[in-house]
């Protein structure tokens, strides 16, 4: 063991005294070495703690920049946030205005049906009660039927016995009344019985006095001519007592047409330096409608009038051709014999069972006027007629009434121009005449008597 360890440690020194110089040279190569190394190694170092700070640099400046990107980020964040709450809020209206919407839809369904059934509920009451109508008529009916028969039988057991009692008392006699009394046994329903006991007025006679007045007023520039004033000399009014008769016929009993017929001629005209005559008569035939208490009648007819001064007395009535003196050519009054058509319209109200309302205007479609557009006195002119009535009528029994009515009749001539010898009485060239207005106006009361 000895052994060993010496040899070990032999090997050891012969290692060692080789080794130990060359440890030295590489120790000073390796000190070389190393402080080349250690400046390598700072170069290397300031190198690196340079680029480091530029490191740091560029991480501050991507710092910043993340920093613009998450700003930029938040910012598209929030955006997006508003915008989802915004869309939250329009669906939620948009979900609210839709309930809301069928909210409303089923309110008016709901009043809809409400209305519905109303209208339903009053149809239904109205039927109701109409059938509770026909229900009571036809009860009503079944009872008169009832005591109509009722009344029959009687009536013919009555008759029966009457029938018996007579072949009793005559036998003779009992055979005229047994026919007589057969034949009554067959009675007639109601209705028949109204229908023919139905009355039916066929005709109407009227007959009465008028009483009123006559007006000739003419048109002029009142003149004087020889002291003499137009208008004083011209101008003719009187009074009029006329009687009248009229008759209206009334042909058909289904149908409301009537046939009027009037005459009237005058028994007293109250101015007496000219002495004339008033007659009219009139044929119109007219067509009613009732309505109500109301009857509205149309009606056209033909007419004459005529005021006349009797050729027979020429010392009052002169000719203007043959009259000398001024006050002679323009005193005397010319006839009139008025010929026209008469369209006219009525109307009549019942204001009570025995009073009735009636008014009546037509007018005059006059194709002759008389003497008075002769051109020996004012020669042609244009004519326009109207004539109006209204009153009452008061009924003292079903056949029997009593008429009050006041009328006007107006006509008005505009004489042309140059045709008539009067119209420039003086003959100076400057007509002094223009028109006249020819008018008659009363009372008229009469009595009415229905055939």
């Amino acid at each position: 063991m000895f052994n060993i360890f010496s040899l070990y440690l032999g090997v050891m020194l012969v290692i060692g005294s080789w080794a130990i110089p060359s440890i030295g040279q590489a120790s000073s190569h390796n000190s070389q070495a190393y402080n080349a190394q250690w400046d390598d190694d700072n170069d290397d170092e300031d190198e690196f703690e340079e680029d480091e700070f530029e490191e740091d640099e560029f991480e501050e400046d991507e710092f910043e920049d993340n920093e613009s990107v998450d700003q930029e980020d938040n910012d598209y964040e929030d955006r997006n946030h508003k915008r989802r709450r915004k869309n939250h809020y329009d669906r939620n209206d948009t979900d609210r205005y839709n309930r809301d919407q069928e909210r409303r839809e089923r309110n008016q369904h709901d009043r809809n049906d409400a209305d519905r059934y109303s209208r339903d509920q009053e149809r239904r009451e109205r039927n109701r009660y109409d059938r509770n109508d026909a229900d009571r008529y036809s009860r009503d009916q079944e009872r008169r039927n009832k005591n109509q028969r009722t009344q029959n039988e009687y009536n013919q057991n009555n008759r029966q016995l009457d029938l018996k009692n007579a072949q009793k008392t005559d036998s003779k006699a009992s055979q005229g009344l047994e026919s007589n009394i057969l034949s009554e046994l067959t009675l007639e329903t109601p209705s028949t019985t109204t229908s023919n006991n139905e009355t039916w007025t066929w005709s109407d006679l009227h007959a009465g006095i008028f009483a009123g007045a006559r007006r000739l007023s003419f048109n002029t520039n009142n003149k004087i001519i020889n002291g003499i004033s137009l208008n004083e000399l011209l101008n003719y009014e009187t009074s009029l007592i006329v009687g009248r008769a009229t008759i209206y016929i009334y042909p058909l009993k289904k149908i409301p047409l009537q046939l009027k017929a009037l005459v009237e001629q005058s028994l007293f005209i109250g101015n007496q330096d000219l002495s004339a005559k008033f007659m009219r008569w009139n044929i119109e035939p007219g067509y009613s409608v009732h309505w109500n208490a109301f009857t509205f009648t149309v009606s056209v007819g033909y007419a004459t009038l005529a005021y006349t001064f009797p050729q027979n007395e020429s010392s009052m009535n002169p000719d203007p051709v043959t009259s000398e003196t001024f006050e002679e050519m323009i005193k005397p009054v010319p006839d009139v014999i008025y010929k026209y058509f008469n369209p006219g319209f009525s109307v009549s109200y019942k204001t009570s069972d025995s009073i009735l309302f009636h008014t009546h205007i037509e007018g005059m479609y006059l194709r002759q006027s008389g003497e008075i557009q002769q051109i020996n006195y004012y020669g042609g002119s244009t004519v326009l007629g109207l004539s109006a009535n209204a009153g009452l009528t008061f009924d003292f029994t079903d056949d029997i009434s009593l008429y009050l009515q006041g009328e006007i009749i107006h006509i008005g001539h505009d004489f042309n121009a140059g045709e008539g010898r009067l119209l420039d009485p003086d003959a100076d060239g400057i007509e002094d005449i223009g028109g006249v207005l020819d008018q008659y106006f009363g009372l008229y009361a009469g009595i009415k008597y229905q055939i």
